[in-house]
C-alpha cells in the first residue's frame, strides 16, 4: 500500500533542510528543487544527501530548464529510494543558479514503493513543458501500466505567484508561492496524468512522472482445476523459484521457469503410494511404455488396465 507519510516545505531559501520527524527505514523520499537565474546560465542538480551521506541508488526523475536566455527557471525531481532512516535531513546542491527566498526545497516521504522503486512504463522519460506565456503545464503522461503508482509533478515560474491544481492532487508551496509540488496516489492503471499550475506570462517548466514499485518476489497459491487436473497460478508481479504441490493421494512437482507474472514449464506426477515418476506414450501414439521406464508393467496396468 503506497502512501505519504510526511509531506514538508523543507527550505524556503535553500536546497537542505529536515522534516518533522526521522524518515522510517525503507521507505523513499522525493525531493522537489527550484531555482532561477537572470544571466542565461544553464542550472542544474547533483549531488543528493540524506542525514549528510551521499544516497546510494538516487535518482534524478526528471530535470527542465526555462525557454529564453535570462530570467528563467529550474525545476527537478529527485527519488531518494530505500533509505536507511533514523535521520531527517536532505539536501542537494545546485549550479548555476540561485536558491533563495524565492525559490526552495519541498520533501514528501512515501511508504510501499519498496527497495527498488521506478517509473511507470508511462512516463520512461517523463513529460516536461517550458514556455514564456501561460500557466505552467507538463503535458501528458501515456496511460499509466501499474498500480498503485505515486504520481508526482512540480512546477515553477519566474515572479509569478502560482495556484495549485485542486482535484486528486495534494501540493505544497515554497514561500514566495512561485513554486508548486503536487501528488496523488494512483490506485488503478490505465490513466494518464497532467500537472498544470495556473499562473501568468512568464518564463516557466512544468513536468510530471509516475513511479511504481520495483519488480518484487511473492508468494501466491496454486489452486487446482479438476478436469482434466489442471493447475493454475493466482499472484501478482513476479513469481521466483520452483513451486511444489502435495496433493493426496498423488504428489505434483513443478520445473519450469517464472517471468514477470507468466509461469511456464510442466508438472510430473509421482504415483501414490510408489512416488514413481512416470513417462509414457499415449495409446494415440502406439499404447506402450518403452522398455526402458521402470515398472512399465505395473504402470501399464495403472494407467491403461493392459
Amino acid at each position: 500500500m503506497v502512501s505519504i507519510v510526511q509531506a514538508e516545505v523543507l527550505s524556503s531559501s535553500s536546497w537542505s533542510g529536515s522534516f518533522s520527524s526521522n524518515v522510517t527505514a525503507g521507505n523513499t523520499v522525493f525531493l522537489f528543487a527550484f531555482q532561477y537565474t537572470s544571466s542565461g546560465a544553464t542550472m542544474g542538480s547533483s549531488a543528493p544527501t540524506f542525514g549528510g551521506s551521499g544516497v546510494s541508488g538516487a535518482v534524478k526523475l526528471l530535470e527542465k530548464q526555462g525557454a529564453g536566455s535570462d530570467n528563467t527557471v529550474y525545476g527537478a525531481i529527485w527519488m531518494l529510494p530505500d533509505l536507511a532512516g533514523g535521520a531527517a535531513s536532505c539536501g542537494l546542491t545546485n549550479s548555476g543558479g540561485i536558491v533563495d527566498s524565492y525559490v526552495g526545497l519541498i520533501g514528501i516521504e512515501a511508504s510501499g514503493l519498496g527497495a527498488s522503486p521506478v517509473l511507470d512504463a508511462a512516463s520512461p522519460n517523463p513529460e516536461t513543458g517550458t514556455n514564456n506565456s501561460g500557466s505552467p503545464s507538463s503535458g501528458a503522461t501515456g496511460d499509466t501500466v501499474s498500480a498503485p503508482d505515486i504520481i508526482l509533478g512540480m512546477a515553477v515560474e519566474y515572479g509569478t505567484t502560482l495556484t495549485l491544481p485542486g482535484g486528486a492532487w495534494s501540493g505544497l508551496q515554497t514561500i514566495s508561492e512561485f513554486t508548486a509540488a503536487g501528488w496523488q496516489i494512483a490506485s488503478g492503471s490505465g490513466s494518464p496524468y497532467t500537472y498544470t499550475a495556473s499562473g501568468a506570462g512568464a518564463s516557466w517548466v512544468a513536468g510530471v512522472a509516475a513511479v511504481t514499485a520495483g519488480t518484487t518476489n511473492v508468494t501466491g497459491t496454486f489452486g487446482t482445476a479438476m478436469a482434466p487436473m489442471g493447475l493454475a497460478f493466482t499472484g501478482a508481479e513476479t513469481v521466483s523459484g520452483h513451486a511444489s504441490l502435495a496433493m493426496a493421494p498423488m504428489g505434483l512437482a513443478f520445473s519450469g521457469e517464472e517471468t514477470g507474472a507468466s509461469v511456464t514449464g510442466m508438472f510430473s506426477m509421482a504415483m501414490a503410494p510408489m512416488r514413481l515418476r512416470f513417462s509414457q506414450r499415449g495409446p494415440a501414439a502406439g499404447g506402450y511404455v518403452p522398455d526402458s521406464d521402470e515398472a512399465r508393467e505395473f504402470k501399464r496396468w495403472l494407467l491403461w488396465d493392459l
